[in-house]
């Protein structure tokens, strides 16, 4: 049964579509079988870095509501897209929200991970179902308004959800200075304003290359592939397979996702 993960971020350009697309590839070569749902509905972003034009989306879900009708093979993962400025979704002619709450349902047999790329942002419909992920992998740099945003979002997360439990993976960190920017902001105001759990992953350095070998070679410059993101997201695949999540917070019900959703 699949285990769902939230990779969010309170502001955007922090790298999150990369880090979702990447934490996708790294669980597929560990064997695991993923699927990538583009969860910034009309911005899609994910299918540009995987260097796919024409891939199905929710929006085709919502007319067959067959989960194998919107699916794209990406060669590694399963991927589902998302739509770019259309009028459909901007004018809520589609549920989105509701369509993907049925995808999940419908796929999450057929998975062991889920990966959820969310928008950047507050956007209500999108935070209750970030909410009840397992996992919520939380994006960003060394930038004031990236930890201002991502504060924000944690603190709207614990307050409205009762969210307790973020993972923060730092991306594009120059040096060990600025990763402890990045820690000692947050522990700061965790310590003084929330008490939650956070768990630091190992952080991505910033590296200009002309092109990158994972994904679409017109994009000048990206963050570093591979041994990196492999280190950052070892350990989350790790716990993921030998800690034992205690009952009282995940219903031994197969179908936890859902589970947690009914009992709010």
């Amino acid at each position: 049964m699949a285990k769902t993960i939230g990779v969010c971020s309170g502001k955007g350009g922090v790298g999150k579509t990369y880090c979702a697309v990447n934490l996708s590839r790294y669980l597929s070569l560990k064997g695991k079988k993923v699927l990538l749902i583009d969860c910034d509905f009309n911005l899609g972003n994910c299918g540009f870095l995987l260097g796919i034009s024409n891939y199905k989306t929710l929006v085709d879900f919502s007319k067959s509501e067959n989960y194998e009708d919107c699916i794209t093979k990406s060669g590694e993962f399963d991927f589902v897209g998302a739509e770019s400025g259309d009028l459909k979704v901007l004018e809520n002619s589609v549920n989105i929200t509701e369509s993907l709450l049925k995808l999940i349902w419908s796929a999450q047999k057929n998975y062991d991970y889920i990966i959820l790329d969310f928008g950047a942002g507050l956007d209500e419909k999108l935070l209750s179902i970030l909410a009840f992920c397992d996992q919520r992998l939380v994006i960003m740099n060394s930038d004031k308004l990236s930890l201002k945003d991502s504060y924000a979002l944690i603190k709207v997360l614990k307050i409205k959800y009762g969210v307790v439990d973020f993972h923060v993976l730092p991306n594009k960190v120059k040096d060990n200075l600025a990763w402890d920017k990045i820690r000692n902001a947050m522990c700061g105001m965790n310590d003084k304003f929330l008490q939650i759990n956070l768990t630091y992953l190992a952080y991505v350095s910033h590296i200009r290359r002309n092109s990158d070998p994972f994904c679409r070679r017109n994009l000048g410059e990206s963050v570093a592939v591979g041994y990196e993101f492999n280190k950052a997201f070892n350990f989350l695949v790790e716990m993921n397979d030998e800690k034992e999540v205690p009952f009282w917070i995940r219903p031994k019900k197969q179908d936890a996702f859902f589970e947690r959703l009914r009992s709010n």
